[in-house]
């Protein structure tokens, strides 16, 4: 795991000015209810969703680290380090995803959004492997003036017909499949060379929200699937098993008499019989520097659940 904050800066504030503004940066306040309360208004306010349920239910841990500033008291920027532990190519990578990145409409435009980016880069550039981030196409030009460079992902996708299958949905509102659901995730294996590892409180946070009707368990396979259906299109985001599978076999499981096209939310070790497409500038990659420079050279996707 990565390392936290550390000791001289974890808990404390520092003042700092942008511009005309005098603001406070705050770090590690989860457990101050009304700064977390500040957190999510603004969270909900620019994304449409917030964290309290995430926190209540125990995921929000050290590896999600917002960097936030205050002014007149109100939270009203913020940028967040999302500590994630990744096996490439059998091999462990600590990587920091940036996350979060929003401002309040009265209050951008001043610089704020710097401020914190710099502030994070001081912080991390020199203690993980990569640092990267994910932004649509409203700032591409941005992040390149702070060293950031585009990479390309490709998205699998294959022909698929649907079979009968033993998949059934998972309640993840049922505390004793939960449970389950966790034990699973720390016993299953990599199923792409590009692989999220260790992170139940980030696979929680979208598998108990947006996504909780989109788990399912198989018993057969002693597996389970993360998947959306749209029209005639099938979205497997993820697999999560103690021994390697197909997807391409359970992808046609779970399957509706009306799909047609397979698509895969990572990239399988095995893309033999999958197109790869470039993904476009609506969830553009950036990578800091010449960090990992063989994702240049391969066409590859980080796993959708891993986007923070």
């Amino acid at each position: 795991m990565l390392a936290g904050l550390p000791d001289h800066r974890r808990g404390s504030a520092m003042n700092l000015t942008a511009g005309d503004l005098n603001v406070t940066l705050i770090r590690d306040f989860r457990h101050d209810g009304r700064r977390r309360a500040q957190f999510n208004t603004l969270t909900e306010r620019t994304y449409g969703f917030d964290f309290e349920q995430w926190y209540r239910d125990g995921f929000w841990s050290d590896d999600y680290q917002p960097y936030a500033l205050l002014h007149d008291d109100q939270l009203v920027a913020n940028v967040s380090v999302n500590l994630m532990n990744f096996e490439v190519d059998g091999v462990a990578r600590r990587y920091v995803q940036l996350g979060t990145v929003m401002t309040a409409p009265e209050y951008r435009n001043r610089g704020l959004g710097r401020l914190l980016l710099e502030r994070v880069l001081a912080d991390w550039r020199e203690r993980c492997d990569m640092l990267y981030l994910f932004a649509n196409d409203t700032v591409l030009d941005f992040y390149p003036r702070f060293g950031f460079r585009r990479v390309r992902e490709h998205e699998p996708s294959a022909p698929i017909t649907a079979t009968s299958g033993s998949f059934v949905a998972v309640d993840m509102g049922d505390a004793a499949r939960r449970r389950h659901f966790l034990d699973a995730l720390e016993r299953a294996v990599p199923v792409s060379p590009l692989a999220l590892r260790h992170a139940s409180g980030q696979l929680m946070f979208s598998c108990t929200s947006f996504l909780r009707d989109n788990v399912f368990h198989s018993a057969r396979h002693d597996a389970y699937a993360v998947a959306e259906h749209d029209s005639a299109d099938l979205l497997l985001l993820d697999v999560f098993a103690p021994r390697p599978l197909d997807p391409r076999t359970l992808a046609a499981e779970l399957a509706r008499p009306e799909t047609r096209r397979l698509r895969l939310g990572f990239t399988p070790f095995d893309t033999s019989g999958f197109s790869m497409r470039p993904i476009g500038d609506d969830d553009a990659l950036f990578v800091l520097g010449q960090a990992e420079p063989w994702f240049d050279r391969r066409e590859l996707l980080f796993p959708l659940l891993s986007h923070a």
